[in-house]
């Protein structure tokens, strides 16, 4: 995270390498901001995933894992082997996806 944040921020350089982290060249600027905008989104992935993660951990102290947090049924063993944070079942996850 600490990596993402700080090529996010452009601490010290440029994507090009300059010291400076002022832009010359218009490209130069675009290419900034496309890896600025990228780090950015890895970071908020990287955060969501985080909280999943967290959250699946409370299920497991809670004994709630496993269990599907929208209709109450057992989640396949083969999706939580795939996504081990999954807090919804297939079918509840499809629903949820067509809906937004």
């Amino acid at each position: 995270m600490r990596r993402l944040e700080d090529e996010a921020c452009r601490k010290g350089s440029d994507a090009a390498g300059d010291l400076s982290t002022i832009p010359i060249h218009p490209a130069d600027m675009a290419t900034d901001t496309q890896q600025q905008d990228m780090s950015l989104t890895f970071m908020e992935n990287e955060n969501v995933q985080l909280q999943e993660i967290d959250d699946a951990l409370e299920r497991i102290r809670e004994e709630r894992f496993g269990r599907c947090e929208e209709c109450g049924g057992d989640i396949a063993l083969a999706r939580l082997r795939a996504i081990p944070y999954a807090s919804l079942c297939v079918d509840c996850r499809r629903r949820e996806e067509e809906a937004a």
